[in-house]
C-alpha cells in the first residue's frame, strides 16, 4: 500500500530557525566524465565524478522574521546548514545537508498581493536522506 506525504505540514529549517514556506525543491544531479573511446562500438562511455544537490525555497515575508535576519541569515554567500522536511514533520523525515551556499536571494512585492521572498541554494559535502 502507498503511503504518500502531504507537502502542506512541511517545513524548512536553516541551522535551528524554521521557515513557515510556500515550497521548496531539491534536484541531486551526478556529473559525469566522457570516456567514449574508438573500441566503445560507436556508443557513449563514462565515468560518474561529481554529486552534487541544489535547490529553490520561496516563503512569505515576516517583518518579525526576516530572510535578512542573523539567523538566518539568507544573504548571497551565507553558508547555513539546511533540513528540508517531507510530509508531516512530526514524521522527522527529512534531507540534511549540513552545509549549503546561499547563492541568490530574491524579493517580489505586488501592489495587489502579499510581499514573499525566495532563496536559491548549492550542496557543500555530503547530506543524508530521509528515513
Amino acid at each position: 500500500m502507498a503511503s504518500h506525504q502531504s507537502g502542506k505540514e512541511g517545513k524548512v529549517t536553516v541551522d535551528t530557525t524554521d521557515l513557515n514556506i510556500r515550497s521548496w525543491t531539491r534536484t541531486e544531479t551526478m556529473a559525469t566524465e566522457d570516456t567514449t573511446h574508438t573500441g566503445s562500438s560507436g556508443y557513449r562511455e563514462s565515468v560518474n565524478t561529481i554529486r552534487e544537490a541544489a535547490g529553490t525555497v520561496e516563503a512569505d515575508w515576516d517583518a518579525d522574521a526576516m530572510p535578512t535576519d542573523d539567523p538566518p541569515n539568507l544573504v548571497t554567500g551565507a553558508e547555513v546548514a539546511l533540513y528540508l522536511y517531507v510530509g508531516a514533520v512530526a514524521d522527522n523525515k527529512k534531507y540534511t545537508h549540513p552545509v549549503v551556499v546561499v547563492t541568490e536571494v530574491a524579493s517580489n512585492s505586488d501592489v495587489r498581493g502579499k510581499v514573499s521572498f525566495s532563496f536559491n541554494w548549492e550542496s557543500r559535502g555530503t547530506w543524508t536522506y530521509p528515513a
